[in-house]
């Protein structure tokens, strides 16, 4: 071998090895957990599907699956200590969710009853998933809800609760010993058939009502010296926290677990949810933090305009409000308590998707975005990005998913895009009933600032009215006007309870006192129609200055969505 061609050989060889070097380091996951929740309560998925997904997890460098296992949906897991979990709280008498939770009876029933709907992974079901994971690199996630979110145990098992009755609560009972070992011997069992460091124990929204008049929960409370219900509850999770360090493993649940938490509960992984300011709390607290935040990772959202798409339970998410959350990742990462963030998840809440290829549709290509923000994205401009996720959809079709079809995607309303003119627009606006805290938009300025919104009631130009009388405001033209027509868009979500007004009236005044009523018109609300945006208007000709519009709810109760007061006259 010549010396030149020693050093050609040589030179290619450390070439080579810096170049993989430098393309690992660019793929070099940001963060440890890069996850994929999938919520098997409210619909059962069979194993062959949860196997499939973990295939295009593995495509996406993704390496937890976090299987939501107990719910009211149903219990999904066999328990040899409890049968009664699986015989009985495993199958409810409907499948449609809308038809069960929300209109039906909320009643469970047993496999053999007629019309039962449900199912369970056996524990070799679980051995088998588990398996399957381990050599995809994948860490299996279980989640077994409590103390809230529980009426199917308190279906198979009522003594748990603190009424001792079926259908009375959701909620365990914290004041019952018979409650901790009912917890524990689960747990112990769940540990045998998972491997994973962390034990998901959900913690969110539980209701509390019921340990307020219960015997059992106040004597707890009183023996412990705790003030309230939160700290009740935070007693329990320590207490379950406690339990599952001494065997080797970690509490994780949703961010609710910090609520009467302290500093010595600090080796809690919190799930955080309810937006990045929960993440932010929870790593100032001394939390580990996995950031899930809803609307971005919530993968049951509307991905597209929701009257093209299939029923969804939440809000507008399309694929680029979930890949600009990395942006926001990035700035996170330069606090002072970044090495508490974990990592990422997306979630799949299933209440609306009842078939495996619905979910797939939901899925992908949104947790391709999930999955970048995990190892730091490659630096794209959405629309490289997006044409990334387009291939990446094409090559699962190729394998018999079901994503999504971004060639088609409709985008965002259209009338949101660009700002409006209107007799009405700057006019102030005095509010007669107020709108809520929580869905505030642009505060008073909201209903006439030019701004039609979009596709989501939570983008800051939706308005939100819960109140008894809902909307009731008056817009103040400043002087007196010729009116030809009154309009406003009402947006009905039968998901978050949003409804269109049964009753839209409009009203002038020359003394912002006294109305005269131009128009009344009501309506039957229509659930059929989950998503829709309708234009109320009142057309005619008259003169006032003060304008006065309401609008009323139904039978059904709910919120009222408004997002502009559009005023066209002409100035005397």
């Amino acid at each position: 071998m010549t010396s030149v061609f020693k050093r050609f050989l040589v030179f290619s060889v450390v070439f080579a090895s810096f170049f993989a070097l430098a393309n690992a380091s660019e793929n070099t996951p940001r963060y440890a957990y890069r996850g994929l929740m999938i919520d098997c309560s409210r619909h059962f998925w069979p194993k062959e599907f949860l196997m499939k997904q973990m295939d295009a997890m593995a495509m996406l460098q993704m390496n937890k699956l976090h299987l939501h296992l107990t719910d009211a949906g149903g219990w999904r897991l066999e328990i040899k200590a409890f049968p009664r979990l699986t015989s009985h709280a495993a199958w409810r008498t409907q499948e449609d969710w809308t038809q069960w939770w929300v209109r039906g009876d909320r009643r469970y029933c047993t496999a053999e009853d007629e019309g039962a709907y449900g199912g369970f992974y056996t524990q070799g079901d679980i051995k088998e998933i588990v398996a399957y994971a381990e050599k995809l690199g994948i860490d299996v996630i279980p989640e077994i809800e409590m103390p809230g979110h529980s009426e199917e145990v308190l279906f198979a098992y009522p003594e748990l609760s603190c009424t001792g009755e079926p259908y009375g609560c959701s909620d365990l009972c914290i004041g019952s010993e018979a409650t901790f070992q009912f917890v524990e011997q689960v747990l112990d069992e769940v540990l045998q058939l998972f491997p994973s460091k962390l034990i998901h124990i959900g913690g969110d929204e539980a209701g509390r009502q019921k340990w307020t008049t219960c015997d059992r929960c106040q004597q707890r409370m009183k023996a412990e010296n705790l003030h309230s219900t939160a700290e009740l509850q935070a007693w329990f999770t320590r207490r379950v926290g406690q339990f599952l360090e001494g065997r080797g493993r970690r509490l994780m649940g949703w961010d609710e677990i910090m609520e009467g938490a302290d500093a010595n509960d600090g080796n809690y992984v919190v799930m955080a949810w309810r937006g990045v300011e929960k993440a932010v709390e929870a790593a100032r607290r001394g939390f580990d933090v996995v950031l899930t935040p809803s609307p971005q990772y919530y993968l049951d959202y509307y991905q597209d305009a929701p009257q093209s798409q299939p029923l969804a339970m939440g809000d507008y998410n399309p694929l680029e409000q979930a890949w600009a959350f990395s942006s926001l990742l990035d700035s996170l990462s330069k606090m002072p308590f970044s090495g508490r963030i974990l990592g990422v998840q997306g979630n799949l809440w299933t209440e609306m998707i009842a078939t495996p290829a619905h979910a797939e549709y939901m899925i992908y290509p949104r947790l391709m975005a999930v999955a970048e923000a995990g190892p730091g994205g490659k630096g794209d401009d959405f629309e490289r990005f997006r044409r990334r996720a387009a291939n990446f959809c094409d090559t699962l079709r190729q394998k018999g998913y079901h994503p999504f079809d971004l060639s088609v995607e409709i985008g965002q309303r259209l009338e949101a895009r660009e700002p409006l003119w209107h007799e009405g627009v700057g006019k102030p606006v005095k509010y007669l009933s107020p709108y809520h805290e929580k869905y505030c938009a642009q505060g008073d300025s909201t209903l006439t600032d030019g701004r039609f919104g979009g596709w989501s009631y939570n983008d800051g130009r939706w308005q939100g009215f819960i109140s008894r009388e809902r909307m009731d405001v008056v817009v103040d033209m400043l002087e007196p006007t010729a009116l030809r027509n009154v309009s406003v868009s009402f947006m009905q979500f039968t998901g978050p309870e949003i409804y269109a007004p049964a009753a839209f009236i409009v009203s002038i005044s020359d003394d912002g006192e006294h109305f005269t009523e131009l128009s009344r018109q009501t309506f039957e609300v229509d659930l059929s129609e989950s998503y829709t945006i309708r234009n109320l208007t009142w057309e005619g000709a008259s003169m006032g200055r003060y304008v006065r519009v309401q609008a009323r709810s139904g039978a059904y109760g709910g919120w009222i969505f408004a997002d502009e007061i559009v005023v066209n006259g002409g100035k005397i």
